[in-house]
């Protein structure tokens, strides 16, 4: 399993780095690319490792044995889309995995562009407060909406 995280780091890496220079090409804002990378390279084996574990816990497809009588040969296995463990995997990415990958982003792309760790976490738990709704209204809203510099 240890190559196929490396091969989705290596690919998530890749396609941020053209991602960030096509951007870089159709907008007047320049996103950083070295803090973008990063984060891919430091964030893709958590993911994977999340995705995989919810696909073992909640499998999207079952196999089902369809007994066949064709002169000895065998059984055939259906696999039919599971829509109760899809749905479960659906609300758990969406929910913990979007805290856990919105966290990363604000966090770690402002900290890496030398923002104080306090400005990063202020920044998370705000992000947080408004995912929760916790509190209604955020004061720092503006911040939420640039969670990057721009590199002029």
């Amino acid at each position: 399993m240890l190559l196929n995280v490396l091969n989705a780091t290596l690919q998530s890496a890749s396609l941020t780095l053209i991602s960030t220079l096509v951007a870089r090409t159709f907008t007047a804002s320049h996103p950083p690319i070295v803090p973008l990378i990063i984060l891919a390279l430091l964030n893709t084996p958590p993911n994977y490792y999340w995705q995989h574990l919810i696909e073992k816990y909640f499998p999207g497809y079952t196999t089902t044995k369809i007994e066949v009588d064709d002169g000895g040969k065998g059984v055939e296995v259906e696999q039919k889309l599971n829509l109760q463990n899809t749905l479960i995997k659906f609300t758990l990415d969406q929910t913990i995995g979007a805290v856990w990958n919105v966290a990363c982003f604000l966090g770690l792309t402002r900290f890496l562009q030398g923002v104080p760790i306090e400005e990063c976490f202020r920044a998370i738990r705000e992000v947080c407060e408004v995912l929760f709704m916790v509190r209604g209204q955020s004061e720092g809203a503006a911040t939420i909406m640039s969670p990057i510099k721009s590199a002029d």
